[in-house]
């Protein structure tokens, strides 16, 4: 089974998207089975009232994270843009 695209909506401050994290099969690294909740919910174009969000991957840890960082925190290296976050 193939990981669906994070889904994105219509609100009525632009479109958003949501970040979902996933459960894998123990025996199939790289499949996904289901999505185990929502993470949060990102902005898909800049704002002033907001930071980027990055997905990255740290290979020493095998695991996926996310930073404001671009440089992921020096602790993996940047896959790509999520969106972009509320500043708190």
């Amino acid at each position: 089974m193939r990981r669906p695209p994070n889904s994105k909506i219509a609100s009525a401050s632009g479109a958003v998207i949501r970040i979902t994290c996933w459960r894998r099969k123990a025996s199939a690294k790289h499949t996904p089975i289901s999505g185990l909740r929502t993470a949060g919910w990102v902005y898909a174009q800049p704002r002033p009232d907001a930071i980027p969000l990055y997905r990255c991957y740290s290979a020493r840890e095998q695991s996926h994270f996310a930073s404001n960082a671009a440089d992921c925190e020096k602790l993996g290296g940047n896959e790509h843009l999520l969106g972009y976050a509320l500043k708190q």
